[in-house]
């Protein structure tokens, strides 16, 4: 991968500057190379190949993100790379770091590789309108591939976390409830999990901005998703990492999260060749292959080990040219938390735009068909690109308050509610369930009104559900269990005893009395069989000596059938009745 970038990016910035034409976005060059990085030519026996995409507009790119050439070869071509510990993401792909923690390497599926470039234009000319774009920043488009092996799609984009500053706490928040939820218990085996909607919400975050910056960011995001609407895309992010200025460094977390991957360079040093060792002679053919064969063995051999491991540290300090451009990334690097008064926070938040490659097609489409059928359709992560970007700012607009401003629409709402319908238990005022809820902007509120944020309301309903389940839990009446025996009066069975539950207020009803109590007025009991004059025995509804009121005949079908039979053919179909 650094080999092929150095090259490929050497040679196209090698060339005058020249205005980019509809040819640039679909050219693409091929290289071919072997383990020690020395270009052969196409037909020779290769380590490697490797293939660069649209050159000439990914120069243009980082010269509108203001990187310097020299620089960003410098950051990918060192004798090592960073990685993250652990397994890679929810989608599979890999993330790798330069060296210097300022730029990634993400490998990206085929699909996703033809989707970027069939964006690139559009892509191209929203970085032209929006210099502060909270998008991804895509630095280069490439391909590797390997002998007998399959193709590896990846691109360089900018990291957003600092090399200099820890990252505390880090959010993925996408305006969604439904499997938006990191188990709090998991926490204690990975505390630098990246956390969630529903964990946003239910620690009562904000993203302190001020009043100015609020604009800004809101007014920017806007932008960007639009062009995500437009080009039909969704399921993309907002990644926000927080570092606390009081916690500061203290904890070395980038030591412990990082790994360094170095082959051959145990004992080597960072200061280049010896430039005694620069005009000796060129090595011969046997040299050479030598030299390669011991360096496909190290790289076999070679594994990945922890950066306190290592002599090689993270600084402490951000370098000068590091940071990247924009109002967004001003404040060491990233955005300065900003009270109501305008006073400057103690926490640092690195945020953009993230997984900007996901196409509203088939596949996503059955996802938000299948994942609707259990529920609900307007907090699921699948949704059409339209009502995905609504979603997405209305959530981001609603956490973007001071914690002093959702306070008071809170107040404002629990006054309202107590107001309108006090809720009473057993005569006295039950207090009411905490209902924070970050309020909507003012171009999304009604005048007067302190109706919250609909988007956020759903998803903090949600979040606070355990909360609301124990207290309803509270509020079920008792229940007991008693025992009923049937009177003996010769036809029933007097040893019959058959549970009745029944609940407190329920018994309240009945004065205080349970089913099967005596009452002091005693309920009639039907009239014993009695014989009639057609020779029939008159029985009960509930069979002899039962209690209620005699059921009426069922002239409607017993006179057809009495009028066809005879007395005779009666007593043979019907069965003898008890006492005869």
């Amino acid at each position: 991968m650094l080999t092929g970038i150095r090259v490929s990016v050497s040679r196209t910035n090698a060339k005058l500057d020249r205005p980019l034409t509809d040819e640039d976005f679909e050219a693409k060059q091929k290289s071919t190379f072997d383990i020690a990085g020395n270009e052969l030519v196409p037909s020779a026996k290769y380590d490697f190949k490797f293939k660069d995409y649209a050159p000439w507009v990914f120069r243009h790119l980082r010269a509108l993100f203001r990187l310097d050439p020299a620089d960003y070869l410098m950051s990918l071509t060192g004798k090592y790379i960073l990685s993250e510990l652990g397994s890679p993401g929810k989608s599979g792909s890999f993330f790798y770091f330069s060296r210097d923690y300022k730029y990634i390497i993400k490998t990206i599926h085929h699909g996703e590789h033809k989707f970027l470039r069939k964006i690139l234009k559009d892509y191209y000319n929203h970085v032209i309108d929006n210099p502060n774009t909270l998008l991804s920043q895509f630095y280069g488009l490439h391909r590797v591939k390997m002998p007998y092996g399959k193709k590896i799609h990846f691109v360089v984009m900018n990291n957003l976390f600092p090399p200099h500053k820890d990252i505390h706490t880090t959010f993925d928040l996408k305006g969604s409830t439904i499997g938006r939820d990191y188990r709090e218990e998991d926490l204690e085996k990975n505390p630098r999990a990246t956390l969630k909607d529903l964990n946003w919400l239910r620690r009562k975050r904000h993203l302190e901005l001020g009043l100015q910056k609020r604009q800004l960011f809101l007014q920017q995001l806007q932008n960007d998703v639009k062009l995500l609407q437009k080009l039909k895309i969704m399921d993309y992010s907002l990644l926000i990492g927080v570092h606390d200025l009081q916690k500061g460094n203290e904890e070395n977390l980038r030591d412990k999260t990082l790994q360094v991957f170095n082959p051959g360079g145990a004992g080597q040093s960072d200061d280049g060749p010896d430039p005694h060792q620069v005009l000796m002679r060129t090595p011969s053919k046997l040299e050479s292959a030598r030299k390669a064969r011991e360096l496909r063995q190290m790289v076999k051999a070679e594994r990945p080990v922890p950066m306190r491991q290592t002599s090689d540290r993270m600084p402490d300090e951000l370098a000068e040219g590091h940071s990247r451009g924009g109002v967004f990334y001003n404040d060491d690097g990233g955005l300065r938390a900003t009270h109501e008064d305008n006073t400057a926070g103690e926490e640092v938040y690195y945020l953009g735009v993230i997984d900007c490659l996901t196409h509203y097609g088939m596949i996503k489409k059955l996802e938000h068909f299948w994942k609707g059928l259990s529920s609900d359709r307007t907090q699921i992560s699948a949704l059409p690109p339209e009502e995905y970007g609504d979603r997405f700012l209305k959530f981001m607009s609603g956490i973007t308050v001071s914690p002093e401003e959702a306070a008071r629409d809170q107040g404002d709402r629990v006054a309202a509610a107590a107001a309108t319908s006090p809720s009473t238990v057993q005569g006295q005022a039950h207090p009411p369930m905490p209902t924070y809820l970050p309020p909507a902007p003012p171009e999304m509120r009604s005048p007067g009104s302190p109706e919250p944020n609909p988007i956020v309301e759903k998803a903090l309903r949600l979040a606070t559900k355990r909360e609301k389940d124990i207290a309803e839990e509270e509020q079920i009446p008792e229940r007991k269990i008693t025992t009923s025996s049937a009177p003996p009066n010769g036809r029933t069975n007097s040893h019959t005893v058959l549970p009745v539950v029944e609940e407190s207020a329920e018994a309240a009803s009945l004065g205080g009395r349970s089913r099967g109590e005596s009452t002091t007025e005693p309920r009639p009991f039907t009239p014993s069989p009695r014989e009639r004059q057609d020779g029939f025995t008159d029985l009960g509804p509930h069979g002899i000596g039962g209690r209620g009121p005699p059921t009426p005949p069922k002239t409607s079908y017993i006179e057809p059938v009495k009028a066809r039979l005879s007395r005779e053919d009666l007593e043979k179909a019907l069965p003898p009745l008890p006492g005869q």
